[in-house]
């Protein structure tokens, strides 16, 4: 994660976690700008990153 640029978390199972602004992150996960307050998240298991599946190349 790289501070500053968009990552996509999500909450580990059956945990509610708050975003910066006071809500509650979606339990499917949402993009949001890595700070140094996702990174504590990421470090203490309360969440995990959402790596995106790259598309499959359409066979011809």
């Amino acid at each position: 994660m790289i501070l500053g640029l968009p990552v996509t978390l999500k909450p580990v199972d059956g945990r509610h976690l708050r975003k910066e602004n006071g809500q509650i992150l979606a339990v499917g996960g949402e993009t949001v700008i890595a700070t140094s307050y996702w990174l504590r998240r990421l470090n203490d298991g309360d969440v995990v990153e959402v790596i995106p599946e790259e598309p499959k190349p359409k066979a011809k």
